[in-house]
């Protein structure tokens, strides 16, 4: 038989450990947010990005076609169920495999990709996929700019290239813009590509995504430096090492390297402070 007293300092004991619980319970579910959130998702040697705000979302790129369940998960969990605006940076398997049942599962504002063409099956299941749903589409003929909030804009930057070697090169590459910050993606641009944007290129950008699964080339690293850069997250996996000169130049040009391949990334940006961060799960 529990005495009174001691009733009470169990009940006591048990008030307490509640309270610091609760926060934990209470963000279970629940991820931190902020003006502007990114995550970049943990799916091998395969590029998927979501990025949102108050008003709009955003997916860039959709993985390998068994990436679905894994992409799925993400939107679910980020509370996203319309995405406005597909990007397709390119139609590597890894990058567009997928998209054709987000296409289907989704209510999908506009998809927007490179204005050529391609030959992969992977390519011919988008093209039935975005015939099947109706969605809008734009081939990325020119530059356009797209509204993510009042104050955050992003600038989708179109290749003038064609019939170059490696689909790559075809890339088309994000600019986010926040006040002061700027996330930019570069697709898999490469050498050719990473040349002719450097010849437009304006603004810092904090963050980059870095092109290729940790591949280091000359022209990536020049990039680097002109924007400004103090992150940059490289989507890869284990089938895939990063390159170790890809490592030595984010050191040299003091940058913190960030790789999938240790956990999904999660860019936070407060317009407030004009702050962020990145953490990794």
């Amino acid at each position: 038989m529990i005495r009174p007293k001691r009733r009470v300092a169990a009940w006591l004991a048990c008030l307490v450990l509640l309270s610091c619980l609760l926060p934990l319970l209470s963000g279970c579910g629940h991820p931190e947010t902020g003006d502007l959130t990114g995550v970049f998702m943990q799916l091998g040697k395969a590029d998927s990005i979501l990025l949102y705000t108050a008003d709009t979302t955003v997916l860039i790129d959709t993985g390998y076609e068994d990436s679905y369940d894994e992409i799925a998960a993400v939107l679910k969990r980020e509370g996203r169920k319309k995405i406005d605006y597909l990007i397709l940076t390119h139609y590597d398997r890894d990058h567009i495999g997928a998209a054709p049942e987000i296409l289907r599962r989704y209510s999908v504002g506009e998809v927007l990709f490179p204005d050529v063409a391609a030959t992969s099956d992977e390519y011919a299941a988008l093209q039935r996929a975005m015939e099947e749903t109706g969605v809008a589409r734009h081939p990325m003929t020119a530059d356009c700019a797209l509204t993510l909030s009042p104050n955050c804009t992003m600038r989708v930057d179109a290749t003038a290239l064609r019939g170059v070697e490696d689909e790559n090169n075809t890339s088309l590459i994000c600019e986010v813009n926040w006040g002061e910050f700027g996330l930019l993606l570069l697709g898999d641009a490469l050498k050719d590509r990473m040349e002719e944007y450097l010849g437009e290129t304006r603004g810092t950008y904090q963050v980059v995504k870095t092109p290729h699964h940790g591949d280091y080339f000359k022209k990536l690293e020049t990039c680097l430096a002109a924007v400004g850069a103090r992150d940059a997250v490289a989507c890869i996996g284990a089938e895939r090492e990063v390159e170790e000169k890809y490592e030595e130049m984010c050191r040299d040009l003091g940058i913190t390297s960030w790789r999938t391949d240790l956990g999904e990334i999660r860019l936070i940006y407060h317009a407030a402070t004009g702050e962020y961060t990145l953490s990794q799960a």
